[in-house]
């Protein structure tokens, strides 16, 4: 079965800060998409766009390891870095210290594989006792402050620090990278806030065109129904029903005589043609 390596081994204190800030740490790096250009081959992960795997006991250790010592030890071993979060808590634990010792024991003693990080300021008390004494300190070592959210900026340069180390990249270009890619993302998400302003500007212009626009409609409906009423109003002031009924009367009344009249010429008319006859008989 072939030996897993690990990038780098993550050590601290359970049960206690240093816990939050190790889980962060090792979230953080294992999505960072490294810039492969500026590394060197040899200073690469073997993951070839993230900086993976980096072991974290409580990611990497199955329940159901007998000898739990004896594997951590193993993933000590194949770790090219170990990340020490160091703090009072974690320079009082015997077992960071055993790691820590471990480490050196399986990489020639070399302290310069260890990356120590602190919590909240640099201080010697807070080394296992195996590097106290050492001139691991003679480095500028990544600071982390509790105090501040995980994206403050504190913490950001906390982070890129340890990139820096592990890649073996100068600071000022990885965290440059960074100010780059938080720029694009800021002018990207002000772009976005402009777009959604537009659309719900243009979108409230919309609404409020077609409420403005029923509004006319039924304004302008009504206005109908009201000239409807008046005009069955002016009818009924220049037509009142008596006038219509009394027309109504007279022309029935006409109509009648006309008829009467008509049969009396048609009865005249008859007789008149009877005598006619009767003179033409004789």
């Amino acid at each position: 079965m072939e030996t897993e390596r690990y990038f780098a081994f993550i050590s601290y204190k359970r049960g206690s800060v240093d816990e939050k800030v190790a889980n962060w740490i090792h979230k953080k790096l294992e999505k960072y998409p490294y810039p492969k250009k500026l590394v060197d081959k040899e200073n690469c992960p073997d993951d070839p766009e993230r900086i993976r795997k980096v072991f974290i006991d409580t990611k990497e250790l199955s329940i159901t390891d007998k000898y739990f010592e004896d594997r951590i030890k193993e993933c000590i071993k194949n770790s090219r870095y170990l990340i020490l979060i160091c703090s009072s808590k974690s320079a009082e634990s015997e077992f960071v210290n055993r790691e820590v010792e471990c480490f050196l024991a399986t990489h020639n003693n070399d302290t310069g594989l260890i990356l120590p990080v602190f919590i909240d300021s640099v201080e010697e008390e807070f080394l296992p006792k195996a590097i106290r004494n050492t001139e691991i300190l003679n480095r500028n070592c990544p600071i982390y402050k509790p105090m501040f959210e995980p994206k403050n900026e504190m913490n950001s340069y906390c982070f890129y620090h340890i990139v820096s180390f592990l890649l073996k990249v100068d600071f000022k270009k990885i965290y440059d990278r960074y100010q780059i890619y938080s720029q694009k993302k800021r002018k990207e998400k002000r772009l976005l806030k402009w777009l959604s302003g537009i659309i719900l500007l243009a979108f409230g212009f919309f609404i409020a065109n077609w409420i403005y626009n029923q509004h006319q409609l039924v304004k302008t409906q009504e206005e109908i129904i009201e000239k409807q009423k008046e005009i069955v109003q002016l009818e009924k002031e220049i037509f009142p029903y008596s006038v219509v009924t009394g027309m109504i009367t007279a022309m029935a009344a006409l109509t009648a005589c006309g008829s009467k009249e008509a049969k009396s010429q048609e009865a005249t008319a008859n007789k008149v043609e009877a005598g006619v006859l009767v003179k033409s008989a004789t």
